[in-house]
């Protein structure tokens, strides 16, 4: 029942998203942020012996040959371990849509002071709009 949950959670956070483009990305600030870790996570599996270069991941749009290359390759398992401290999760790096929709379900379901720490910029984001909410 709770993976049903999280499930619908995280897929409310893909129409949040959708609902309120504009306001989310007009700034560049995730997107800024999404990239950065991307870089860095490219850099880490590189160091780790992984071909990377074949991939673009400084591409924020979803590529199924980089969610193949994560899931198939490097396996979500390693790459929890490689990315502790730049994802929430290992799905987190596959687009910049999940890692809006990962950052949501953390919100509001998960640990709202680990989403400010690790994703600061949706925090902030999300922040907003849950005030607006309260306010509607």
């Amino acid at each position: 029942m709770a993976d049903l949950i999280d499930d619908i959670i995280h897929e409310i956070g893909h129409a949040v998203e959708k609902r309120y483009d504009e306001f989310l990305y007009a700034d560049g600030e995730i997107e800024d942020e999404f990239i950065f870790k991307r870089s860095r996570l490219k850099r880490i599996l590189q160091h780790q012996g992984y071909n990377v270069e074949k991939h673009d991941f400084l591409n924020s749009e979803y590529s199924k040959e980089l969610d193949f290359f994560l899931l198939e390759e490097v396996g979500y398992d390693a790459l929890d371990m490689f990315s502790i401290d730049l994802f929430l999760n290992s799905y987190s790096a596959t687009s910049l849509s999940e890692y809006f929709s990962n950052g949501f379900l953390e919100y509001y379901l998960g640990n709202s002071i680990s989403l400010k720490q690790i994703c600061p910029y949706i925090y902030k984001k999300l922040v907003v709009l849950h005030e607006e909410a309260q306010e509607w």
